[in-house]
């Protein structure tokens, strides 16, 4: 549909979609699959905060996770045919947004008060698993649209953000400027001009 989008309407970018919960279905979650709405996470690969060390980050490897390799097949088919006219993208899920594909979102914003340490070692964890997911994205020459909506402004304090997504937005796209490589990073949410500020001061 993106060739076929760009062929009719000249769009300025194709955008494969990775996804914002497949992590979490990667490593054993569920979604629902409405008819009408956005897919939402069904079920959670983490019930609780201290069974971190039982998540499998080679779920997520390219040879274990379908999706992933559906997703890396569509981006190089559509780079094929239209590649040389048009970037093409990938949208995918920020580290603390994906923490929140394996672990309940409002769960986590209690946790950041009662067990940060915890939160800290979610985050470091999808952080570590999404650079490699990334890498493989990069591998096959399309740009990274990171999309990490739960880290907006309307939900996170300016402190919460400093702690628990800044660290982990840097690195991922230190990575990025290692290899020569840009990305773009999308939050989503209406914000006082001054949280924009903050949020994105120091990414790179």
């Amino acid at each position: 549909c993106q060739i076929e989008a760009y062929k009719r309407f000249g769009n300025d970018l194709a955008v494969i979609e990775y996804g914002l919960h497949m992590v979490g279905v990667g490593l054993g979650g569920t979604t629902n699959d409405p008819e009408f709405q956005t897919p939402a996470i069904a079920t959670y690969p983490l019930e609780s905060l201290d069974d971190i060390d039982k998540l499998d980050p080679e779920r997520l490897k390219k040879e274990n996770d379908p999706h992933l390799r559906h997703c890396l097949e569509a981006c190089h088919i559509v780079k094929e045919e239209i590649g040389d006219e048009v970037p093409v993208g990938v949208l995918i899920t920020g580290p603390y947004t994906a923490a929140t594909s394996c672990y309940p979102a409002e769960k986590l914003f209690r946790a950041m008060r009662k067990s940060p340490e915890k939160v800290h070692r979610l985050v470091q964890f999808t952080t570590d698993c999404l650079i490699d997911i990334y890498k493989e994205f990069i591998q096959e020459g399309v740009l990274i649209l990171q999309c990490d909506p739960l880290a907006s402004g309307t939900i996170l304090r300016k402190s919460q953000y400093q702690e628990f997504v800044l660290p982990y937005a840097k690195k991922v796209n230190q990575q990025f400027m290692m290899q020569e490589e840009w990305s773009a990073i999308i939050y989503v949410g209406i914000r006082p001009k001054q949280l924009m500020t903050w949020q994105m001061q120091e990414v790179i």
